[in-house]
C-alpha cells in the first residue's frame, strides 16, 4: 500500500506556504496540505483526493491525473483519439493554478481505448517511488 501523506520538518518558520508544490530529484511528489510552525503535511499523488492537471508531451493532449486504488495512478480525460503510446513522457500542464507546467510525473505504462468510452484509460508509472521518499524540495511560488 502507497503512502499519501508525507510529514515534513519544515513550516511556517521555515518559509514554507500552503500549495507549494514539491518535488524530489525523480519528479513530481505532491503539494503541501498543510502548515504548522515547524511542519508541513504534503499530499502525495498517490492520494485519491489529490488531482493534478497534465500534458502528454509527444502528443501535447491534456488530462488529469488521479489515484484509484485498484489501478494506481491514471491519466483521465485524454480523448479516444489520441496518439498516446506506452512509454509517453506525463508531466503537469500548468493549469490549475497549483503546479507550474513542465514538472515530471511518469510514462505511460498501458493505454486501453474502452469501446463506446470516449476517453482512453491510461496508467502511469510514477517517476518518484513513493515507497523511499529521502529527500524533497519544496518550491517557493515565486521560483515555479
Amino acid at each position: 500500500k502507497l503512502p499519501i501523506l508525507a510529514t515534513v520538518n519544515k513550516g511556517i518558520d521555515g518559509g514554507v506556504e500552503l500549495n507549494q508544490t514539491v518535488i524530489n530529484q525523480y519528479g513530481l511528489l505532491g503539494k503541501v496540505n498543510l502548515v504548522g510552525p515547524i511542519s508541513s503535511i504534503v499530499e502525495l499523488l498517490t492520494s485519491p483526493a489529490n488531482r493534478v492537471a497534465a500534458r502528454i508531451t509527444s502528443t501535447r493532449d491534456m488530462g488529469i491525473i488521479k489515484f484509484q486504488h485498484s489501478k494506481g495512478l491514471i491519466l483521465d480525460h485524454v480523448p479516444v483519439q489520441s496518439k498516446v503510446k506506452i512509454g509517453d513522457t506525463i508531466v503537469t500542464s500548468g493549469l490549475g493554478g497549483i503546479y507550474a507546467a513542465g514538472f515530471l510525473i511518469g510514462t505511460v505504462r498501458s493505454v486501453e481505448r474502452v469501446k463506446d468510452n470516449p476517453f482512453c484509460e491510461i496508467i502511469i508509472e510514477t517517476a518518484a517511488n513513493f515507497n523511499s521518499i529521502e529527500e524533497l524540495f519544496m518550491l517557493k511560488k515565486d521560483l515555479q
